[in-house]
């Protein structure tokens, strides 16, 4: 083989070596910071998602302090709180509790989304007192993701209190499902 060609050959595997080095290089470079980025965005999530309880537990001035949407990933679940406040439209020490009532659009499959009271389910205040009630929302991987067109499945909660009747409070949620972060 002639000198000229086997130096063209030999370069040639270089080159292609160097460029599978380069690629694998890169790729596990995107990998890694898309990694520090998913986990900073969850960190944020969480941090906001505290503070705002803080600021809702420092201000609430109603019966019940719920957030009007949860946001969860497809496959995946998370929590938030709900504060009851006793304002003493009934006088004396009261037991609270929770209930949620699944609110789907029609059509919606069930079982895709399920939320529930992970914290103690009743609660006992005085006057002037709140307390804190944590939810849990979870999807499967399969839930459909939210279109924002009336097909956004939604959760009733209702506050009742011993020695009533009637309902303490009333307020609801809406479930906005997002596709899962996965790893591309």
């Amino acid at each position: 083989m002639d000198k000229k060609k086997r130096g063209a050959l030999e370069l040639s595997i270089t080159t292609i070596v160097i460029v599978v080095i380069g690629i694998t290089i890169l790729t596990l470079g995107l990998v890694f910071t898309k990694g520090i980025f998913g986990k900073l965005t969850s960190l944020s999530d969480e941090v906001f998602g505290k503070g705002s309880t803080i600021i809702d537990t420092l201000s609430i001035d109603a019966k019940i302090s719920v957030p009007s949407s949860v946001i969860v990933q497809q496959g995946k679940s998370t929590t938030f709180k709900v504060q009851v406040g006793h304002d003493g439209t009934l006088s004396g020490q009261r037991t609270f509790s929770l209930q949620l009532t699944p609110r789907p659009p029609a059509g919606y499959p069930t079982g895709v989304v399920e939320a529930r009271v992970i914290s103690e389910s009743s609660i006992t205040l005085n006057e002037g007192q709140q307390a804190t009630f944590v939810v849990q929302v979870a999807t499967t991987t399969s839930a459909p993701l939210s279109s924002g067109l009336g097909r956004t499945p939604a959760y009733g909660i209702t506050i009742t209190t011993s020695g009533q009747s009637a309902p303490y409070a009333t307020s609801a949620f809406v479930v906005n499902i997002e596709k899962g972060r996965g790893l591309f």
